[in-house]
């Protein structure tokens, strides 16, 4: 329903995976437990993020699997994430950045690739209740449309919106939805492959999010 964003000028969305949530680590660990399964290469983190710079075409010939595949993997390796959410936390001081936020009238919500049962399930374990929406993007390059269609389905403005996430690929989503930007340092991406990407701010701790937002979206409105 539109009133859950009516209220502020802004409505914040996060990513969740490398945000939010420390799971970087997670993935990589059940992702290499999938290559033993399959016969495929295991990766250490440092080959994992350069993996991750690939296009998909280059990731499927490099791991020698069809492109219709990656959804089957995708739903095994999220529903594997699942078992793992008591072992997963939060990015440190994430709870009291977002608290502040909202506190000084923004809406809160989480618009990620990972499952929203997934999620849902992170949040109520880390006691972390302080997000009005939970938005699952279906798909590895789904985010840009999923962005357009809250725009449409909520009757927002594209400069409502800001996104926060910690990857190149959302950074091109929100180029392609026309909303800003503000990319975090701390999670899979590098800061100078971020920087690459020319996302419209770079966050390198979790207060700098706040700061970022006092200074370029001042007019913001509390909360009553």
């Amino acid at each position: 329903m539109r009133e859950k964003y009516m209220g502020t000028s802004k409505l914040l969305l996060f990513d969740f995976d490398g945000t939010i949530a420390n799971s970087i680590g997670t993935f990589l660990d059940l992702g290499n437990e999938m290559a033993i399964k399959y016969n495929k290469p295991s990766f250490t983190m440092e080959q994992f993020q350069l993996f991750n710079q690939l296009s998909m075409k280059e990731k499927c010939r490099q791991l020698g699997i069809p492109l219709y595949k990656i959804p089957e993997f995708t739903i095994e390796i999220l529903k594997k994430f699942r078992q793992h959410l008591s072992t997963v936390p939060p990015i440190t001081d994430m709870y009291d950045t977002i608290s502040n936020l909202r506190e000084n009238g923004y809406r809160i919500a989480i618009l990620s690739s990972n499952s929203e049962v997934n999620i849902r399930a992170w949040l109520d374990v880390q006691k972390f209740d302080i997000f009005d929406d939970v938005i699952a993007s279906p798909g590895l390059f789904g985010k840009a449309r999923s962005i357009s269609n809250l725009i449409k389905k909520k009757k927002l403005h594209r400069d409502d919106i800001v996104y926060i996430g910690d990857e190149v690929r959302d950074i091109d989503a929100c180029k392609k939805s026309h909303v800003p930007i503000i990319a975090v340092t701390w999670g899979l991406d590098s800061p100078s492959y971020l920087l690459q990407a020319n996302p419209d701010y770079m966050a390198h701790e979790p207060s700098d999010i706040v700061r970022i937002l006092n200074n370029h979206y001042p007019e913001r409105s509390k909360r009553t």
